[in-house]
């Protein structure tokens, strides 16, 4: 079996010398394994003279001299790492009440419509990650009885939305979590800050939605 394990850098951390001992380990059971890094190691750093580095073939890429071609790259591509972070530290908190971070979106949109309900098509366009799959995401949850559909009495051609008492249910349930995930996902930046940070993302936006 061939096993290729990627890390960042080998320097003196716990994580480290697990990754280490685990590529020791599956050489010594007849795997033929490649270690990847990223960085020049450290020669007085534990692990340089570990016995892994005599079992598996070792590789080392070095670091990227001039990792953005503009400031405006790097701009761009801070951006996409910051979403992914935001992302992931909604998902730990929302995915814990059994939806995904779609689904509570679809939710909290057809919500805020109230009473009067809202048309499928209006909340494909108020998503915060545009999907063309909106009638599989409302399927699912109108398996699970959070959503409810009608045929629009006046435009036979609209669908209306509603959440049902269940789903109003838990939205109540994680407006505590929900606030707490608001919180985790921006960090410690409030405030004037805050308010820059608001303004700098719509600018950044611009037309484009």
């Amino acid at each position: 079996m061939k096993v290729a394990i990627l890390i960042d850098a080998l320097n003196q951390g716990g994580a480290e010398r697990q990754v280490l001992n685990t590529t020791w380990a599956l050489a010594r059971k007849g795997c033929h394994v490649e270690l990847i890094y990223y960085y020049e190691i450290d020669a007085a750093a534990p692990g340089y003279d570990h016995p892994a580095f005599r079992e598996a073939r070792v590789t080392c890429i070095p670091k990227q001299g001039r990792p953005f071609r503009t400031r405006r790259q790097e701009a761009a591509i801070a951006l996409l790492r910051t979403a992914d972070v935001v992302r992931r530290r909604m998902a730990r908190i929302i995915e814990a009440h059994g939806v995904t971070l779609q689904q509570y979106n679809v939710l909290r949109i057809i919500g805020g419509a109230g009473e009067n309900g809202i048309p499928t098509l209006d909340i494909a366009e108020r998503m915060i990650e545009r999907t063309p799959g909106i009638t599989r995401l409302l399927d699912r949850l109108e398996a699970r009885k959070l959503v409810r559909r009608e045929r629009c009495p006046s435009d036979r051609r609209q669908v209306l939305c509603w959440l049902t008492g269940a789903g109003q249910e838990l939205i109540r349930e994680m407006s505590g979590p929900i606030d707490k995930a608001d919180h985790i996902a921006v960090g410690d930046v409030g405030g004037a800050e805050l308010d820059q940070l608001i303004g700098l993302l719509d600018a950044v936006r611009g037309e484009g939605e």
